[in-house]
């Protein structure tokens, strides 16, 4: 992954399937980053019924889920993740969840999500970290 870290950025409308769960974002983590906050919005469709977030440690290639049920993201918030607004893993349309994490140690965390019923999704990523 040759991806350059920046400060921010946001995704273009990722479409994200109702039959599997997709890949929605990959953000590179900049050295000197201590905190990254994702807000991710669900503008179409359906809503999400598959949330996770994985994280990939420095020097480490292979990602590890960290969050994928909504208890992960209300009552059993665990490092690195700080605080959620909206339990993702359920997120309606036309609503959004802001996601903060601690990012220290890390060079990758990933989003993923898969659509509720029988009809895809659109979701937008907006991040910025600090």
């Amino acid at each position: 992954m040759s991806e350059q870290a920046q400060w921010q950025g946001q995704t273009a409308a990722i479409t994200v399937p109702d039959d599997s769960t997709a890949d929605i974002k990959a953000i590179r983590i900049r050295q000197g980053a201590n905190t990254l906050w994702m807000r991710v919005l669900n503008s179409a469709h359906s809503a999400l019924d598959v949330f996770n977030v994985q994280i990939s440690p420095f020097s480490d290639t292979t990602y590890h889920t960290i969050a994928d049920v909504a208890s992960d993201f209300t009552t059993n918030i665990q490092w690195p993740i700080l605080g959620v607004e909206t339990d993702p893993t359920s997120l309606a349309k036309s609503t959004a969840s802001l996601i903060a994490m601690d990012c220290r140690g890390l060079e990758w965390i990933k989003c993923q999500g898969s659509a509720a019923n029988t009809s895809d999704t659109t979701v937008t990523v907006q991040w910025q970290q600090r």
